[in-house]
């Protein structure tokens, strides 16, 4: 339901805050910026990687955050560094 996605988004960023995220958080937090993208026009291929995707953003201060939503992304999902979900949440705000 969404009330249940709002709340699990919610301990999410909670947890990001407090730089105690999993990589199953910066997932979620990764598909905010999709669902951004999207209300823009820009919908990612399923053949392509977030970073190839974060890449073919054209408009440059949009470009620049998705890119580094993208990056910290990264860092969080396969670097085993949870303090980048709080980067994605500061960013995910500039973005909204």
């Amino acid at each position: 339901s969404d009330l249940w996605r709002v709340l699990s988004v919610g301990v999410r960023f909670q947890r990001a805050k407090r730089r105690q995220s999993t990589p199953g958080d910066a997932t979620v937090l990764y598909s905010r910026l999709l669902r951004q993208l999207r209300k823009r026009g820009l919908e990612k291929p399923p053949w392509l990687t977030p970073v190839e995707f974060a890449r073919m953003v054209r408009e440059p201060e949009l470009g620049g955050l998705a890119r580094e939503i993208t990056d910290a992304y990264n860092q969080v999902r396969f670097g085993g560094r949870p303090a980048g979900a709080a980067r994605m949440v500061e960013l995910l705000g500039k973005m909204e």
